[in-house]
């Protein structure tokens, strides 16, 4: 029997979804807005029907990690309305990223053993992140995986130095020296120094990463506090990229992308398989004076159901690991933040998982709605 449930987690109009091969079921697009106003400006109005769920989210700069779902009231030529008045500002100005994201809303949703479901990777500008509406329950036997798809490692270069990693104010590269060797003040690893080819350092986020190998090497990015990205994630980010090794003849390598944003709204979720946003482990350099580029950092999970099964340590949010590198080793990512909201929940996460259970509006058979 299909047990009736609050409009949180969607109508169903999309029906059931079965996933069997690796599928991203989002569409992105730039877009801004300003808050208490109703017009969401974007790139490519075509995404969206009036009805559809939309997610709109500061990826970077701005208040970073702002989010908000609505329901499109109407579509224009260059933008879409929605429900109810912004409850954020969303800037897409100089390095500012937002974007809108159309929302699938299934009534139920199954990853078979060999299906990864998953969502485009954060290219500067546009997504990072996988978010879902299921009515009824969602049941992963295979995989949910945004590994690899959040803020983007810093690059590799012979003869010089590598960049920093990205984080959620911009890229490293984009300010300064490529080849600053300290943290980019954005939760990003930092470069490293060419002289005798210097490890890059780690991403960071929920915590810190480390140090690459050296006498000058890139350093492990910033925390970012709670203050920015509560553990309740209200705001949310992906992981920060790791910096890229320096050479001193050939490349380096690149630091590791981290962990991408996973936001599932869900009558009931069952982790049988798994469900990961981690950090992408830095890949070896080819150069015999190439030192190894920083992991990148885990991102965010942000769970809300009746009923959560999530296995042991089958959810993760885990950083990856620097490279090894032919001098000097790039250093380790920091782990991310997972969050669940659940009527009754069992099972445990890596890192540990911040939750409530009970006391919820849907636990109480309260209407809650995307207005």
């Amino acid at each position: 029997m299909v047990q009736e449930l609050a409009p949180i987690f969607g109508n169903g109009k999309d029906g059931d979804k079965i996933v069997t091969a690796t599928e991203s079921v989002n569409f992105y697009t730039a877009g801004d807005g300003a808050s208490g106003q109703k017009e969401f400006s974007v790139d490519s109005p075509e995404l969206f029907a009036s009805g559809d769920l939309v997610m709109l989210w500061q990826g970077r700069g701005g208040i970073f990690g702002d989010f908000e779902i609505q329901r499109v009231a109407g579509v224009g030529a260059n933008s879409i309305e929605v429900g109810s008045p912004l409850a954020n500002a969303y800037s897409r100005s100089g390095d500012d990223k937002s974007q809108a994201i159309w929302i699938p809303e299934y009534q139920g949703l199954t990853i078979s053993a060999g299906g990864v479901l998953t969502c485009d990777a954060w290219d500067g500008t546009i997504g990072g992140i996988l978010v879902a509406a299921v009515r009824g329950n969602t049941i992963a036997t295979g995989d949910i995986s945004v590994n690899d798809k959040g803020y983007r490692g810093g690059a590799n270069s012979g003869q010089n130095a590598g960049g920093q990693g990205e984080g959620f104010n911009l890229r490293g590269e984009e300010v300064g020296n490529p080849g600053d060797q300290t943290s980019n003040d954005n939760g990003g690893g930092g470069g490293a120094g060419n002289v005798v080819s210097w490890g890059g350092g780690g991403g960071s986020y929920a915590t810190q990463g480390t140090d690459g190998v050296g006498d000058n090497p890139g350093l492990k990015g910033d925390l970012v506090s709670t203050d920015d990205i509560p553990t309740t994630l209200t705001r949310i980010i992906p992981g920060a990229g790791g910096g890229g090794g320096g050479s001193n003849g050939g490349l380096g390598s690149p630091g590791g992308a981290g962990g991408g944003v996973i936001y599932l709204l869900s009558g009931g979720i069952t982790v049988a398989g798994s469900m990961t946003s981690n950090g992408k482990d830095a890949i070896d350099p080819s150069a015999p004076q190439g030192a190894g580029g920083g992991g990148g950092a885990g991102g965010s999970i942000l769970l809300k159901t009746k009923n959560g099964v999530l296995g042991t340590n089958k959810v993760t949010a885990t950083g990856g690991d620097g490279a090894t590198g032919a001098f000097d080793n790039g250093g380790n990512g920091g782990d991310g933040r997972i969050r669940v909201e659940a009527c009754a929940l069992t099972g445990s996460t890596d890192p540990a998982v911040s939750s409530v259970e009970g006391g919820h509006s849907w636990c109480k058979g309260n209407v809650v709605s995307f207005l």
